[in-house]
This record gives C-alpha cells, structure tokens and sequence, in this order.
C-alpha cells in the first residue's frame, strides 16, 4: 500500500531498487504480518542478516524503507509507533571501513577498469601476469588471497570453469568463467602454463604472486587505499548486481563463495544455480567492459541492458 502510494513520484530504476528490496529482504521476515503484530526483534533479525552476509549499506537503506512504512502506518493510525528507531546503531559506519569499494561512482569505476586494461609496463611476463590479475579481479570478485594461488589444474576451458577448494568457509566453489576472462587466461597460459599457478611469482614459478605486487600496482596507477582495494571489488559487485542490475540475492551471495542455506538451514549444494551464475557473470563482464570503453556513458543504459531477466 506505501508502495502503491509512493510509486508515482519514483523513477523506474528507483521503483525496481525498491521492490527489490522488500521482496528479497523485508518480505521473506515480516511479509505476512499486520503491521501491528509487527515486533522490534522481527526488525532486529533483519538487521543481523544483513550484517551476517556483510551488505551494510543495502541493510541500512532497507531499514530505511521500513522506516518510510511505519510513518505511513502511523500517519493513518494502523500502529502507534516506529520500532526501528536507532536500529542503524546495530549496524557499522559504512562497509569501506573494512574494505573500500567503489559502488556508486560508475565514472570513477570505468576509469580505473580502463586503467587496469591498458596496463603493461615492459610487456615482459611479469608485467602480463600483473595486468592480467588486475583485469580478472574485478569480473571474477573472489578473494584476492584465493585468486593469486589459482592454479593451472582448477582452470577448465572446456567448460569454462574455475573450481578451487575455498579455505574460509571449507567448501568447494565454482567460479564460472565469461568470455572475457577465457580470453585473459588463454593468452597468460602461453606465459606461465609451465608453472602450477596461474600468477606465479616473478622471482619463483613455484610461488604464487605476492600479495604487495598488487597493492603496490594500485598506488601506481593512483589509486588510493580509500578508494578501491582488492577485496573491495566483491563489494562493488555485490552492491550493483544487487541494486543496479537486480540479480537474486542467492545467486550473487552463493558466486562470491558465501555459504548460503535453504528454509531448512541446509547449505546449498556448489551447483545450485550454477547455468543461472553463468549467465550472471557473463552479463557482469560485458557491463565491466562496456564501462571501461566509455566511463561516461549512463548507468540507466547499462542497467536496461544488462539487468536481470526475470
């Protein structure tokens, strides 16, 4: 009935994020609940699944809806009060106190996918393994720690898959690979295939690239630790597949290697939405490429063409 109401003074992109939010985080709580038999817990267990899955800003914009809900419901005298006040207390200050992500500045974010293409300081293999590591971490947002120790043997061209144990969370995982990261791959394999890692170290083949390499190719490339950092691209693609492209919430959680349960707490299995991920990330690398071709171009065209089809 807000929805309803409201709707006429938003913006289409506006109205999906919206909707998008209250049917993947509010409806699932409290969907079938009189806005009376609504209590602060109920909002409070919203507030802790946010923070469980670390989607901190999206959590703090959803208690604002529900915020937005009980004026309306008080105004016209269906509830007396607004429980969600000082719930943003619960939650921390911003996600870029962990890891900086750019999320909003679309601009700024093709400028430095562009920065990352462009990159090959001697064209020797060094700088090949460093270029590439920087262009296939944003399409492929897994953790930078698991990404440098990539070896050659989890990599299936066939199918166009990366599979690797992820040791955070103990599990297996399937990273589908997009055209463009097939293509980076192939061109790095005639440089180190002889090697067991995909970014092998440029003192030892036997090593995986270090982890100050590429902070050290960031401030090179003027980027500030503020900005973006490594881990912050799983944040960037979270947030926009998320509230620009409106991709479900379990099929982005389960590709940045989350574990992700069903209604019975049950972990779901690694191939679950696994043609449906495909798809997703071969649309999330053709948005990355279309942004770093032209870094001004209107979020609005990007999200009509590559948002998800429901």
């Amino acid at each position: 009935e807000w929805f309803i109401t409201k709707k006429s003074n938003m913006t289409e992109t506006h109205k999906g994020h919206i909707m998008g939010r209250l049917k993947n985080y509010i409806f699932p709580y409290i969907g079938n609940k009189s806005i009376k038999e609504i209590s602060r817990k109920d909002i409070i267990n919203i507030v802790e699944n946010g923070k469980s899955k670390n989607i901190i800003e999206t959590t703090k914009r959803v208690i604002g809806i529900i915020r937005e809900i009980f004026k309306y419901a008080i105004v016209l005298g269906r509830t007396e009060s607004d429980i969600t006040y000082a719930l943003d207390e619960l939650l921390p200050a911003s996600d870029k106190e962990h890891y900086s992500a750019i999320t909003q500045d679309t601009q700024r974010l093709g400028e430095i996918l562009n920065l990352f293409r462009t990159y090959n300081k001697n064209g020797d293999v060094s700088s090949i393994v460093a270029s590439t590591l920087l262009q296939i971490g944003p399409m492929l947002f897994q953790r930078p720690s698991e990404l440098r120790k990539a070896k050659w043997k989890e990599i299936n061209f066939t199918t166009a898959e990366w599979r690797y144990f992820v040791t955070k969370t103990k599990t297996n995982h399937i990273v589908p690979l997009s055209k463009q990261a097939v293509a980076l791959l192939k061109k790095l394999k005639k440089y180190t295939g002889d090697s067991e890692f995909v970014f092998p170290n440029r003192n030892s083949d036997s090593r995986e690239v270090s982890n100050s390499t590429v902070h050290t190719l960031y401030r090179r490339l003027g980027i500030q630790k503020e900005e973006q950092c490594e881990h912050g691209w799983r944040a960037t693609a979270r947030t926009i597949l998320d509230e620009n492209l409106h991709y479900p919430i379990p099929q982005i959680e389960m590709q940045l290697a989350h574990v992700v349960v069903d209604t019975n707490g049950r972990a779901y299995n690694r191939t679950v939405y696994l043609e449906a991920r495909k798809t997703m990330m071969q649309a999330w690398s053709d948005f990355l490429e279309e942004l770093a071709n032209n870094p001004n171009i209107d979020i609005k065209e990007l999200e009509k063409k590559y948002s998800y089809k429901y």
